[in-house]
Order: C-alpha cells, then sequence, then structure tokens
C-alpha cells in the first residue's frame, strides 16, 4: 500500500517476513504474515518541508498466500491473495494542515490469478479493494 504522497522514508524502514513454504510435487504453495514496522517520513513526503510538528508514520501488517499448478507444462496456473491493514500517524501533517485527522486506517484486499498454455498463451485477472 506504498502511495507516492508519503515519499521517501526518513530513516531506514525495517520490515519482517515470516514464511512457510509447502512443496507438493507441481504445486507449489507458500503463506505467511508480513510486517512493515513504522516507516518515518517527513509532511507530504517533501524532503524540505518543516518537521516542527515531528514526522509521519505508518505501519502495516499483512498476511498472503500463494498456489501454483505446474503440472506437465500443458497447462499452469497461479493464484496469490493478500490482505492487508495499515495504521497512520499523520500528528506532523495534521499539526501543518496538511491532513485533517492524526489518526487512520487503511484495509485492502488483492486477488491475483494466472493462467498459461504450453506456456505461450496466458490470461491475468487482478482484483483489489480498498476500504479506510
Amino acid at each position: 500500500m506504498r502511495r507516492s504522497a508519503r515519499g521517501p522514508p526518513a530513516n531506514p524502514a525495517p520490515y519482517a517476513r515470516i514464511a512457510y513454504e509447502w512443496n507438493w510435487p507441481g504445486n507449489p504453495r507458500i503463506s505467511g504474515p508480513w510486517r512493515c514496522i513504522p516507516t518515518l517520513t517527513r509532511p507530504n513526503g517533501d524532503r524540505s518541508a518543516d518537521t516542527t510538528f515531528g514526522r509521519d508514520s505508518y505501519t502495516d501488517v499483512a498476511i498472503d498466500g500463494g498456489y501454483q499448478f505446474l503440472g506437465d507444462g500443458k497447462h499452469t496456473a497461479t493464484i496469490d491473495a493478500i490482505l492487508t491493514h495499515e495504521e497512520q500517524n499523520l500528528k506532523a501533517s495534521t499539526g501543518s494542515g496538511a491532513s485533517t485527522s492524526p489518526g487512520n486506517h487503511l484495509n485492502q484486499a488483492r486477488l491475483n490469478m494466472a493462467y498459461f498454455y504450453q506456456q505461450t498463451y496466458g490470461l491475468n485477472l487482478g482484483w483489489q479493494y480498498t476500504l479506510g
């Protein structure tokens, strides 16, 4: 849920990921949670912005999973899904007048599916829903 309005991080943005992979013959599957620990940025993502009110921070927590059907190579398919929750601390943007609320959150669901025939012709479909 990265948005260009955030701009570059003011500090390193730690990221943690735990995943487990099942490797069934011809059908690998992976799933697990991840977390992006608060990313501190300047208000509006502007490097020259006044930081009198501090910095904004964002915390993303998600769980995702994926499955591949590889078969004999004639038909292959992949499905991936992710559910993400983001907490926003916009005290700096609120103090500078760029935001009307110091705390917000977003929830997002994404689903992607792909099918390929003889590793030549394919179809990709994606769906996304964001609330917050």
